[in-house]
């Protein structure tokens, strides 16, 4: 990897502490910023995470996401709509799960700079599906 500057922006300041250190334990060096704040040109940054949470849905960020110039690593437990950004955030290059990402982040952050199209989609498989249930009638 080029750099080792990731920006890192939580929707939740309560857990923005456990990320950047998440993040900097998988040796890169985190530089915390706002939302919709533009990423510093003084510092090559490899990747700019954005954590959210289910108070937070991603699809709110996307204008600020598809202005961004470096690759997005979206962490979000919305992960269906968080996917209706790819048309609209060209650098979106992962959506992970959070459950998935507070083990995996650091490799996501290592795949970035060799990843040369599309959105890598990491769900979190063990939690519980939705079940359709049919009324009316035999399923």
């Amino acid at each position: 990897m080029e750099s080792s500057y990731v920006g890192v922006t939580v929707a939740d300041p309560t857990v923005e502490l456990e990320w950047v250190r998440l993040i900097a334990r998988a040796q890169f060096r985190p530089s915390v910023l706002a939302v919709d704040q533009e990423l510093p040109r003084t510092v090559a940054v490899a990747a700019l995470v954005v954590v959210l949470d289910l108070h937070h849905p991603p699809v709110p960020y996307g204008f600020w996401l598809g202005r961004v110039a470096q690759p997005v690593v979206l962490i979000t437990p919305h992960i269906v709509a968080a996917q209706t950004l790819c048309p609209s955030v060209p650098r979106l290059a992962a959506i992970v799960d959070p459950v998935l990402a507070l083990r995996y982040v650091g490799d996501v952050l290592k795949m970035v700079p060799r990843m040369t199209a599309g959105t890598l989609v990491l769900p979190d498989v063990s939690a519980p599906v939705q079940r359709w249930h049919w009324h009316g009638g035999a399923a």
